[in-house]
């Protein structure tokens, strides 16, 4: 990691601004992967874990 006395205010605003994209991304990820798996279990397909 960089020294942090080398962050002025303008970086500190971008990453935080990155986090909380990292975060609303991370969430969808999960949503869409945990609707993926219910359509999947819903079509009671035994092997679907194979396909990720």
């Amino acid at each position: 990691m960089f020294a942090a006395r080398y962050i002025t205010e303008e970086d500190r605003q971008k990453i935080k601004e990155n986090r909380q994209k990292e975060r609303e991304l991370r969430q969808y990820t999960y949503q869409a992967v945990q609707r993926m798996s219910r359509i999947e279990s819903g079509w009671k397909h035994k092997n679907y874990k194979d396909r990720w």
